[in-house]
């Protein structure tokens, strides 16, 4: 389906905070002036011919700053002084027609005499388009959505939600109707107890999502905590409440119910796998993932199970590694790298193609890998930040949130692209039931925003009906 593709662009601070990693610079060799950019206080993200705010700090007081790119059409950017405390900070406006990419701007100094190179990184945007093909409908629910997931053996649909940053004030556990997304329940999690320093962490908010239906069970990610719980899917009572510390920046769940195990992706402070038991609800060991890239980590992201394979896939965001693991032993049995993919975070799988499904912040493309071979199928731009994919294999449709451009991206399975809907201002997250369907969540700018914090529900008409 056509699309008029246009870029977006934004920096690499702006990258280093949506992804908790730190931004390269190259600075002046006699000061050591760091430089970065983002949006203007107006924007959402920066296209050709917007504008973009240029910051930096480490500069001399009154030194002059000017900005040009060669890559860019050897544009004069703009510029700026240093003020008082050596920071610097203007709005700059970008030529039109950038390709999408890694672009280096030049910052030619004077007063003292120096230079510095910013790493730019342009994103793609497409329009809206193909919203006739899909029926989609949408309902705010809670602030600060996270993550859905269906469950076959009840036919609900469960969220998550958390607002801010310790100490957490709002977190909410709902239990909906997946046809209207009405809530049915929802419960506030316990505070936690206070930091070892006596800060208060606030309440065990909750941010993953993984269903365990043969034990009727939710279990979720208490990240902020370093820890899960496990409430009850009929009530949203709580089951268990494991202590911090159980699981470092805890993200993703996944429930082996044929074998009763929990894995839980530990974004941070740990390369490996947290194993739990669905039954006892017990930790019984972890799963070590070793990079097979120098000097990087294997840092686990999103999950995906493939019961047919008895496999568990995971992608890592600092090496751009897949990994395998055996479910029917719990060892690992593949790493390799995803080619094409910088910051890798979403993973998808399709059992009866073999393929993986992998969506990358840094690069906001869609790699398709053939597991078997490990070779490219397709590499195809998708939006700004993409987030999470999921494969509907009902339909054999992909969808992509791609959480810098506020769009769901619909792909064929073979990566051809089908539509670009609207996902709300930041685009979180996306899950299939199986049915045909698709649930999405966003997060809102403020309260004030209409079209965040909602659930929305996407299907092909074909499938709807």
């Amino acid at each position: 389906m056509a699309s008029r593709l246009k870029t977006s662009f934004r920096g690499a601070a702006l990258a280093a905070l949506l992804l908790g990693l730190s931004a390269p610079v190259a600075p002046a060799q006699d000061a050591g002036p760091r430089l970065s950019a983002g949006p203007a206080a107006s924007a959402r993200s920066v296209i050709p011919g917007g504008q973009a705010k240029v910051s930096g700090t480490g500069l001399k007081p009154g030194q002059a700053v000017s900005l040009t790119s060669a890559a860019l059409g050897g544009a004069a950017l703009g510029g700026g002084i240093a003020d008082a405390e050596g920071k610097f900070e203007t709005v700059v406006t970008l030529p039109a027609g950038v390709a999408p990419g890694d672009h280096p701007v030049q910052a030619a100094l004077s007063n003292p005499a120096g230079s510095a190179t910013l790493n730019l990184h342009v994103s793609p945007h497409f329009d809206l388009a193909g919203q006739e093909a899909f029926d989609l409908f949408g309902r705010k629910t809670s602030r600060g959505l996270y993550q859905t997931a269906y469950s076959p053996k009840t036919g609900k649909l469960f969220a998550t939600s958390a607002v801010g940053r310790p100490p957490v004030k709002e977190s909410e556990l709902l239990r909906l109707n997946p046809q209207t997304l009405e809530v049915e329940a929802r419960v506030t999690p316990a505070e936690a107890p206070a930091r070892p320093d006596g800060s208060a962490w606030g309440l065990y908010a909750v941010y993953g999502l993984g269903l365990d239906d043969a034990n009727g069970n939710i279990w979720v990610s208490n990240t902020r905590q370093d820890t899960v719980a496990v409430y009850r899917q009929s009530d949203l009572s709580l089951v268990k409440q494991f202590p911090p510390g159980a699981a470092l920046h805890a993200r993703d769940l996944v429930v082996d119910e044929e074998r009763g195990r929990v894995y839980v992706s530990t974004a941070r402070g740990g390369s490996a796998l947290e194993v739990f038991d669905a039954r006892t609800l017990e930790h019984v060991g972890t799963t070590p993932l070793v990079s097979k890239v120098p000097g990087k980590e294997f840092v686990a992201m999103s999950l995906e199970l493939d019961p047919v394979n008895d496999r568990l896939y995971t992608v890592s965001m600092p090496s751009d590694e897949w990994a395998a693991v055996d479910l029917l032993t719990g060892e690992v049995a593949y790493v390799g790298p995803v080619p094409g993919a910088r910051g890798a975070s979403g993973v998808a799988f399709d059992p009866q193609t073999n393929r993986l499904y992998v969506a990358s912040q840094e690069s906001d493309n869609l790699v398709i890998l053939d597991t078997t071979t490990n070779a490219v199928v397709a590499d195809v731009l998708v939006g700004a930040i993409a987030l999470n994919v999921a494969f509907e294999p009902k339909n054999r449709l992909v969808y992509v949130a791609n959480r810098g451009a506020g769009t769901i991206t619909v792909l064929d399975a073979e990566g051809k692209r089908l539509g670009d809907l609207p996902g709300g201002v930041y685009a979180n997250h996306v899950s299939e039931d199986g049915l045909g369907h698709v649930y999405t969540t966003d997060r809102a700018i403020d309260d004030k925003d209409p079209a965040g914090d909602m659930i929305r529900r996407i299907s092909p008409k074909s499938a709807s009906r």
